[in-house]
């Protein structure tokens, strides 16, 4: 289906400009309702305070419309959301027409208040630049020419107010009692009006013009991101390819050796029943490798099956990280009592073997010599376990690829780099983090932060615990 097929939101960048719209409609209900409480809060210091006379009831009755409009919005998106979400174009209108009511309802505060003469007119700037950055430019254009057409009628028809008014024109109206002011504009208020003018349409035409090279430039961005993203699939899938074809190639070709020569002792009769055994032996051993290797590639790329969970006690699956290890004496164990008897529901052999992983690079980066401390504690509402190695520690640019799948800095043939990205992601469906500190020759730290409540996880699809085993390798660990 080609895009011209597609309703403008549905097409590429049409939700991020659906949710954009979204965001700005919910912002501007509650400006909205800043701006009522101004309103509200300069009527009364001006009618009291300031002891200047106002029609207060009628003021207060425009505000009030302004906030049953901006209550029945409320009120409307609450209702919709999040079931029936308001179309892009429904939003955009429901914005303009705000702004153009917000234009006539200050307006009529303004007639009330002064007319032209009250400082407050600067408001219809407000709106403008508003419409400018949030609409688009027909919408903008049509709110600055309606802000104009309030603001030039309120020089012929307004409530004047003395305190704001001056010259003969304010006498006579006042002397007459007339809601016309007469006489014709005074210069000043030409010159205000022509401005006015001009700086909506400055403000219109730049902001406009702003936004949309912004949003130009978004949408450059986002495609180039796409590239990269595409690009970044493609190197992972020639390190997957590099990857496997280095792993496999030595089983198979001892596999291709054992049994060409298997083939030339029974066509020469030469058959050794002892040999034999041992060589298809051999077979079956360097098959099964290539099948852990498969497997392993295989839960990379998400082919899993799913484990049921289990409540467990927290240092238990901590301890169970550990207690497989070939070098679990090397390891110091702390559980702060604060986590004693905690419980937690997870993937327990899962979780034990991403821990496992964690745990098993950090005595692969130390020396035979060095301990590693394994420190589980609790922080608030999550667990944390800490992993602390006494190896050489990684470069920032190490650093930054931790974790990431197919990288490892071990000889080619050790591994492929599977173990932390396995890790990574059984803990992160937990909604947890791993994270490492570590910077040249100070050795490295690991932790694990994962929620008490992980109320908000997701059953993690891993394989076998297993197969995290094979994949384990000390991928942040470089030779010193």
């Amino acid at each position: 289906m080609s895009d011209h097929n597609l309703s403008p939101d549905a097409r590429p960048g049409g939700q991020r400009r659906l949710d954009r719209q979204q965001i700005n409609l919910s912002w501007f209900v509650k400006l909205r309702w800043a701006a009522i409480a101004g309103q509200l809060a300069t009527i009364f210091v001006v009618r009291f305070p300031m002891d200047i006379e106002l029609p207060l009831g009628r003021l207060l009755a425009i505000v009030a419309v302004a906030a049953a409009t901006n209550l029945a919005l409320g009120v409307r998106r609450q209702l919709l959301a999040p079931d029936r979400p308001v179309s892009g174009r429904r939003n955009e209108w429901t914005l303009g027409g705000l702004m153009l009511l917000d234009n006539l309802l200050l307006t009529a505060l303004l007639y009330y208040s002064g007319g032209p003469s009250n400082p407050f007119t600067v408001f219809y700037l407000v709106n403008i630049a508003l419409a400018a950055a949030i609409l688009g430019a027909g919408w903008a254009w049509a709110i600055n020419a309606a802000a104009f057409v309030c603001f030039a009628l309120l020089f012929f028809a307004r409530v004047p107010l003395a305190e704001l008014e001056h010259g003969p024109e304010h006498e006579h109206a006042m002397h007459h009692h007339t809601r016309t002011a007469a006489g014709p504009m005074s210069l000043h208020l030409q010159g205000s009006l022509i401005a006015f003018g001009g700086a909506g349409a400055f403000i219109v035409y730049f902001v406009t013009r702003v936004t949309s090279e912004l949003a130009r430039r978004e949408a450059e961005l986002d495609e180039a991101n796409q590239r990269r993203a595409r690009a970044d699939k493609l190197e992972s899938l020639a390190t997957l390819a590099a990857g496997a074809a280095h792993e496999l190639a030595s089983p198979l070709s001892t596999i291709a050796v054992l049994s060409h020569d298997l083939d030339l002792a029974l066509e020469s009769g030469q058959w050794d029943e002892q040999e034999g055994i041992k060589d298809v032996r051999l077979i079956r051993g360097e098959v099964a490798r290539c099948r852990r290797i498969l497997d392993s590639m295989a839960t990379g790329a998400g082919e899993s099956v799913a484990e049921a969970w289990v409540r467990a006690p927290v240092e238990d699956l901590i301890r169970a990280g550990i207690s497989e290890l070939a070098d679990a004496q090397r390891v110091d164990l702390v559980v702060d009592p604060s986590l004693i008897g905690r419980r937690f529901t997870a993937p327990r052999q899962a979780l034990a073997q991403a821990l496992r992983a964690i745990v098993q690079n950090a005595l692969q980066a130390s020396p035979d010599t060095e301990r590693v401390s394994v420190v589980g504690q609790r922080i608030g509402n999550d667990w944390i376990v800490t992993v602390t190695d006494h190896g050489c520690g990684m470069s920032p640019d190490v650093l930054r690829r931790a974790g990431e799948p197919f990288f490892t800095t071990k000889e080619p043939g050790s591994g492929m780099g599977l173990g932390l990205f396995l890790a990574r992601r059984v803990i992160e469906r937990l909604g947890g983090t791993l994270t490492f500190d570590s910077a040249p020759g100070t050795g490295t730290s690991a932790r694990v932060r994962i929620p008490l409540e992980n109320t908000l996880a997701t059953p993690p699809r891993s394989k076998s615990a297993q197969v995290i085993a094979a994949a384990s390798s000390d991928e942040h660990a470089p030779s010193c």
